[in-house]
């Protein structure tokens, strides 16, 4: 591969030395071009990784975002958490022990929202806690 066919900034390494093994992957040829199908070699990037982790300063950057997705009230002025529900599963053995598990809908909420009756996440996922 040359550089020019792999998307890399000017100061960039080249990420494979001579020698590497590198993964492909056959798709299917389009038609009039028979069942193989043509294989060409490129090592553009799907998604970009940062250049270096995010340092959180006692979490500031998170908790000034954190917000009810219901009443929009932030963190300092309500007691946020998210909704919880308890799921039955289905028994291993028949006549066996009920057993449950919590399932989480992630979505943050004020205590007073859930007082008022939300019992729905942003995406109308139902939980009961």
């Amino acid at each position: 591969l040359h550089r020019s066919e792999m998307d890399l900034l000017p100061q960039q390494r080249v990420p494979f030395e001579v020698g590497d093994c590198v993964r492909v992957r056959l798709l299917p040829g389009a038609e009039g071009e028979g069942a193989a199908g043509k294989l060409a070699a490129s090592a553009r990037a799907l998604f970009l990784r940062p250049s270096r982790p995010r340092v959180l300063v006692d979490g500031s950057a998170d908790l000034a975002r954190l917000r009810c997705f219901h009443s929009k009230a932030c963190f300092a002025q309500a007691v946020l958490g998210v909704g919880v529900g308890l799921e039955a599963e289905e028994a291993a053995t028949p006549g066996g022990e009920q057993r449950f598990h919590l399932a989480s809908v992630y979505d943050t909420l004020a205590h007073e929202s859930f007082q008022d009756g939300v019992r729905k996440g942003v995406w109308k996922q139902r939980f009961s806690e």
